[in-house]
């Protein structure tokens, strides 16, 4: 940081040491630790929920495709976190690993449904058609539930609870349009094959 150089600069010519202490030092601290541990949690998230989904799924293709509509609305809670100045805190700070995992039940739902239409035959834009319709009620229904339950600690009058439940709904509800949109957009445009990558 700018003040540690600014004491190096100063007391080291004195051949002194000096180091920044206070309340201001421990808050910078603690969101470093918060940020770094933040970044771990997700990352490993990230690599054991896709082994899972892959060997869930029997399917490396769509292990991968299964992190398309979980990791995207994680990232556009972080920058709504960014853009509207909520702080890093405890709470916060778990929203992402927490949210992944709740988020990927809709996915594998999804994702199984398209893979048994797809081994049956069915061509890409059937089987996504059918699937929509199997799983899209169940999916909307528990994404509702979801995002309800964690809207309603926006309420509290503890801020870390607040922006937990609000960052969770908003991850959820994103979640839930990446489901329904984007999941489909990217599996029509990438055209995943099926038959030969079975795990």
């Amino acid at each position: 940081p700018e003040l540690e150089r600014r004491l190096a600069a100063t007391f080291g010519a004195l051949g002194a040491q000096a180091s920044a202490t206070g309340q201001s030092r421990l808050i910078f601290n603690m969101e470093t630790y918060l940020l770094q541990t933040m970044l771990t949690s997700l990352a490993m998230a990230f690599v054991l929920v896709s082994v899972l989904m892959a060997f869930a799924l029997r399917s490396v293709t769509l292990g991968m495709f299964s992190m398309i509509p979980n990791v995207l609305p994680i990232g556009l809670a972080l920058g709504f976190m960014a853009w509207t100045g909520i702080r890093l805190d405890p709470g916060t700070a778990t929203t992402g690993a927490v949210a992944l995992g709740l988020v990927v039940d809709d996915t594998l739902h999804f994702l199984h449904q398209f893979r048994i239409w797809s081994r049956q035959g069915l061509s890409l834009a059937e089987a996504t058609e059918r699937t929509l319709r199997m799983t899209g009620r169940s999916i909307v229904m528990t994404s509702v539930i979801l995002t309800a339950a964690f809207g309603s600690m926006v309420v509290a009058s503890f801020t870390p609870n607040t922006n937990f439940g609000l960052l969770s709904a908003l991850t959820i509800a994103l979640a839930l349009v990446a489901d329904l949109v984007v999941l489909p957009a990217a599996l029509a445009f990438f055209k995943p094959r099926l038959s030969s990558d079975a795990v």
